[in-house]
Order: structure tokens, then C-alpha cells, then sequence
């Protein structure tokens, strides 16, 4: 990024608490160095200032990367002539939908897992219930749980996930850790695309995605040796590969 378009992020007049707390890293060692960035930023007059400023970019990780990212999208998806300055309001908005949408997806996920195995999930009903939390924080907490052999232990016999309705725009890649799962039911949401990880439920017998907004299917469908029943109508998809066609002999598929 350039250093005019990153000073239409910071250059009015916006208090340097803010910018940080839109950042989201309070408490955190950075902080020092986004108070830098921005003052450097305000006054770009003498050498020295410029090369301060660019020793702050090299040094903050993933706040500033968030925000070149973020910057970068929110252009892409304007129309040429109104790429203009883009307030850190907006990047600020951008950045809280998508923590609501992740959160979404994931407490879903973490609510259906809790339904099927009860007392078994009561670290990742804390989670749920943790009012010390905010939604960032405990869509990474159901992540971790899922990470840990323990638990992975007590959602494997799961054979049943009933996901429809839920608003999800993507799967949770965990869904992969579900090793004995045989029906998985996720139509009716805004899921845009299939994870890898689907490739490993290699017990699954049906496969529900009707109603989404697919536009492609991955290579890893071709894993799934058990599965008789697949129904991705009402999608995007434009193309079957080779996997869906060889699978297309052994199971009722839908895709119109």
C-alpha cells in the first residue's frame, strides 16, 4: 500500500485510542508501534519521519496486515469511479461483520455438536455461555476445543449433523475431525464452497447442500467411497469434475 492510500485510514482526525481499540490488540506490544505509524503518518515532512513510519510497518504483524487486506477488498468491490478514500469506519465495519459472520458459523457448528453428545461437550457449552468472551474470542476457543485429542475423542462416534437453516456461509474445516459421521445435512445457507476436510468422513452416506451458493466441487468428494446420496441442486455449479462423474455410478445425485 501505498503511503497516500494508508493515511485515508488515519488522516481524520481520528484519536489514536480509537484506531487501536478498532484494531482490536489492546494489551498488546504493538500498540506502541501503531501509535508510531500513525503519528509518522500525520507528518511525513522530514526524512527521519519517513523512515520511522517504515520501520513501524515492518515490525506490526497482523493488525496492519488486517487492515491493507481489508482496504484492498472494500476497493476491489467498488466501482472504478468510486474508489476513493475509504474511512476507517468502514474498514472497522468490514472487520466487525466478518468476526459476526465467523462466529456465526462456528457456534452453529459447536451447538449442533453439543446437541448430539450432551454432557461430553460441556468445555464447549462454557464457551457458549462465557459472558467474559466477546465473539472473536470464542469463535478461537471452539477452534482450540476441537483441536485437543480429548475432545476429538468424544465427537468421533457423532453420526448425525442436522446444520440446514443455519446461515452459514462456510463449513468449519473441524467438520473433518468427525470420523464416524454418516449423515450431514447442510442445505439452506450461504456456504460458497466445499472444504478439503470433507474429503475425511470417509463413513458418510448422505451429503445435503441443496440451496446453497456452490460454484465448484472439490476433488475430495471422490473420497467419500461410502456415500450413496448426494444433493447439491439449486447451487452455482457450472462444472462436474472427474470425481462427481466417476461417484455418479454409485449414488442418487442432484444438481439441477
Amino acid at each position: 500500500m501505498s503511503i497516500n492510500s494508508l493515511s485515508t485510514l488515519v488522516l481524520e482526525s481520528i484519536p489514536t485510542n480509537k484506531f487501536i481499540e478498532a484494531l482490536g490488540v489492546e494489551g498488546c506490544p504493538n500498540i506502541s508501534l501503531i501509535k508510531q505509524l500513525k503519528e509518522a503518518i500525520f507528518s511525513q515532512s522530514s526524512h527521519q519521519e519517513i523512515e520511522g513510519m517504515r520501520w513501524a510497518v515492518e515490525n506490526l504483524t497482523g493488525e496492519f496486515e488486517y487492515i491493507r487486506n481489508a482496504y484492498n477488498r472494500i476497493q476491489e468491490n467498488l466501482p472504478e469511479g468510486e474508489r476513493t478514500a475509504v474511512s476507517f469506519d468502514t474498514i472497522l465495519g468490514y472487520k466487525n461483520a466478518q468476526i459476526e459472520i465467523e462466529y456465526n458459523n462456528y457456534s452453529k457448528f459447536a451447538q449442533e455438536v453439543i446437541t448430539q453428545i450432551g454432557n461430553n461437550a460441556q468445555g464447549l457449552q462454557d464457551i457458549l455461555n462465557d459472558g467474559n468472551l466477546n465473539k472473536e474470542q470464542k469463535t478461537e476457543a471452539i477452534k482450540e476445543w476441537f483441536k485437543s485429542e480429548e475432545n476429538r475423542n468424544s465427537i468421533r462416534n457423532i453420526q448425525r449433523l442436522n446444520l440446514d437453516r443455519g446461515n452459514l456461509t462456510k463449513i468449519p474445516e473441524e467438520i473433518g475431525n468427525l470420523a464416524n459421521l454418516r449423515s450431514l445435512h447442510l442445505s439452506q445457507n450461504q456456504i460458497r464452497e466445499i472444504p478439503t476436510e470433507i474429503g475425511n468422513l470417509g463413513n458418510l452416506r448422505s451429503l445435503y447442500l441443496h440451496n446453497n451458493q456452490i460454484r465448484a466441487i472439490p476433488p475430495a468428494i471422490g473420497n467419500l467411497a461410502n456415500l450413496r446420496e448426494l444433493d447439491l441442486s439449486r447451487n452455482q455449479i457450472r462444472e462436474i469434475s472427474t470425481e462427481i462423474r466417476k461417484l455418479a455410478n454409485s449414488i442418487a445425485l442432484y444438481l439441477n
